[in-house]
């Protein structure tokens, strides 16, 4: 594989929509600034309607189809809060090649990447550290370290 066909192969990857799928949790932010918002639109709809179940009832029935789209974000919402609570927290650290023009070049793709991630995941991604690593060699040079 020539470097070339590395340097397509990169960019391909970085195109492609499964490698930043859209954040399930992104539904949050769609009107909603939090839990207790969404729950309170919710309950301030079933008490004016005055339905003939109860309000669990009701979030079931919301979930299976047929009412507003408004009601359906909001009951979304709610549950897709319940399932961030849910899940548990984890810092991952990747480390990958970047092909690039000169060092300048390499720090703004490593930085749009991040972004790219930071917008799609809400993950917090940072650039922490660039070195230069020649093709074969096994000698590299700092250009950016977070921590010194």
């Amino acid at each position: 594989m020539t470097e070339a066909d590395i340097l397509r192969r990169y960019q391909d990857i970085l195109s492609r929509d499964y490698m930043l799928t859209e954040n399930p949790y992104s539904k949050v932010s769609e009107g909603y600034s939090s839990k207790r918002e969404a729950q309170a639109y919710l309950v301030r709809v079933y008490k004016e309607n005055d339905y003939d179940m109860s309000y669990d009832e009701w979030l079931d029935d919301i979930r299976s189809g047929g009412y507003s789209p408004a009601l359906t974000k909001a009951v979304n919402a709610v549950d897709t809060i319940k399932e961030a609570l849910d899940e548990k927290r984890y810092l991952v650290s990747v480390e990958m090649y970047m092909y690039a023009k000169d060092d300048e070049d390499v720090q703004k793709q490593a930085q749009r990447f991040a972004d790219q991630l930071k917008a799609k995941y809400d993950n917090q991604a940072v650039v922490m550290s660039i070195y230069e690593q020649p093709f074969a060699s096994l000698s590299n040079r700092k250009l950016f370290n977070k921590y010194e």
